[in-house]
């Protein structure tokens, strides 16, 4: 095998990967698309000769083309049996956190977990009430600092005041040994004695500076869940308790479709009937009054909403798709519109064909029509493979999903490919939505029929039950990262959105 330097694979006039070469007269190599269709006289660049370009056009480079291949494969099969050693030491470390497993042990782990959890709480909350009460002492003693310096810098007024008081005192004594009992002598007894407790009042409030300093008692009550609570929930059940509620106002006539962000935007999707008029010039004049249907597509973030026109047409479809892919909304009707999350439309592709479903995975859209799968560049909608479900052609495949593996439902039937390894998962009745399929081996589904949310291994083994109790038939799931469920409930006036509480 020939080993390739970068710079003998790139075409020097596209600056790209060398994609079908040809060989220039002075030995250069150029990819057949850089040289234009119609042309006659080549010229070159590289020798600033002009080559007279043959009828059937320069000879393709094959030894270059056969060492691109083998390069290109051989680096393949590299990543292949790199990518497989790396999950050989996956699977044995998983192994021996299996053989090493003790349930003791992360029970254990969970309860000093959660004690540290409460004690950390408690601390954080001992240290708010001391500052509290720190500073609630710091303005009493405040207090008493200013008053203090205040009687000291007044000390010179208070003896003045002191001295008044006690002229007063003598002045009543004198009245008592004489044993007045005239009224002049009594109203001036009284008198004496308003001053003398006026006296006494006014050092005193001289002193505090006129400011009168008490403590009233909080209201608040220290309740049982001060410091937090203790939650338990069945892990096999799932119940409107388990969730916070957020309702969104929405009125429409058609059934919407629904979608819940990870980042708790909500994509809404429906048709709206308007009036359309149309004016006719046909030897008279008529105006005629039609009805036409708006795809509308609202935005709803913190109860803010945004809206635009998908499309409007005569009469509406059976059926319109919507997904959304890193942050990107993809709509598809006739044709696929492509929006970010500021409802800016990035760009918008017909396909040749009917499209039953579409799925975005790595850069690549791809499209189910007919038991055919078709694949699609992300970036510019170039249509570069097809694919032929031949073998299934009698199950009539309606949905798709893909990850690392292709998955295909039916209204029963479920089959998961990956190159030649085909695993099929047979549906006791067609009640099964397909929520998600994660990375780490899982699909969810959600048994209508029964209420259920259930987790299945890709042999079809069912690995985890989830029970609904209390919610609606019609309940919509969204399923995140980390198992964290949101259950959307539409009726005819507003949404409601059930996200489950954190643990």
């Amino acid at each position: 095998m020939i080993l390739l330097e970068n710079d003998m694979v790139i075409c020097k006039i596209c600056n790209k990967l060398l994609n079908d070469p040809r060989v220039l007269p002075c030995g250069e190599s150029v990819c057949s698309g850089c040289i234009p269709t119609d042309c006659k006289i080549f010229s070159c660049n590289f020798c600033l000769n002009s080559h007279q370009v043959p009828l059937e056009g320069f000879v393709v480079n094959r030894a270059l083309v056969k060492s691109l291949e083998a390069a290109i494969d051989s680096k393949s099969i590299e990543k292949s049996l790199q990518s497989f050693n790396q999950k050989m030491q996956e699977t044995d470390s998983n192994l021996q956190n299996i053989l090493n497993f003790s349930p003791e042990t992360n029970i254990s782990e969970l309860c000093s977990n959660l004690i540290n959890q409460i004690d950390l709480e408690f601390e954080t909350k001992l240290k708010t009430i001391t500052e509290l009460r720190e500073s609630l002492i710091k303005q009493v003693r405040d207090h008493e600092k200013h008053c203090l310096e205040n009687f000291a810098k007044n000390q010179d007024k208070h003896q003045a005041q002191l001295e008044r008081i006690k002229q007063v005192c003598e002045e009543t004594k004198c009245c008592l040994r004489e044993a007045i009992v005239s009224d002049k002598e009594i109203f001036k007894l009284d008198l004496l004695k308003s001053k003398f407790k006026e006296y006494e009042t006014e050092i005193m409030r001289d002193t505090i500076d006129y400011t009168h300093l008490w403590y009233s008692l909080s209201k608040w009550k220290i309740e049982q869940d001060f410091i937090g609570k203790i939650n338990s929930r069945n892990l096999k059940k799932l119940k409107p308790d388990h969730f916070t509620k957020e309702t969104i106002s929405f009125v429409c006539t058609s059934n919407p479709k629904i979608l819940r962000l990870e980042n708790g935007i909500t994509v809404v999707c429906y048709w709206k009937i308007v009036n359309s008029n149309e004016n006719r010039h046909d030897q008279v004049y008529i105006h005629k009054t039609t009805k036409k249907a708006q795809l509308i597509l609202s935005l709803f973030k913190n109860n803010v909403k945004n809206s635009i026109i998908v499309d409007s047409i005569f009469s509406i479809p059976k059926n319109f798709l919507i997904k959304v892919y890193e942050e990107h909304i993809f709509v598809l009707l006739d044709k696929i519109f492509q929006y970010d999350y500021n409802l800016k439309m990035i760009k918008q592709f017909k396909f040749p064909k009917q499209v039953d479903d579409f799925v975005v995975r790595s850069n690549t859209i791809i499209v189910l029509s007919q038991n055919y799968l078709e694949y699609y560049g992300l970036d510019d909608f170039r249509f570069f493979i097809t694919q032929t479900l031949f073998s299934y052609s009698e199950l009539c495949f309606k949905q798709i999903f893909a990850n690392k593996y292709l998955i295909l439902k039916n209204e029963k039937n479920l089959i998961i490919t990956l190159g030649n390894i085909v695993q099929t998962i047979n549906f006791e009745n067609d009640s099964h939505e397909i929520l998600k399929v994660t990375d780490d081996g899982k699909i969810w589904v959600h048994d209508r029929k029964e209420s259920k949310i259930l987790a299945l291994f890709f042999d079809g083994e069912l690995c985890k039950q989830i029970d609904l109790e209390g919610f609606s038939s019609n309940i919509q799931i969204q399923l995140h990262e980390n198992e964290r469920f949101e259950l959307i409930d539409y009726n005819s006036s507003q949404i409601n959105i059930f996200s489950l509480l954190n643990d």
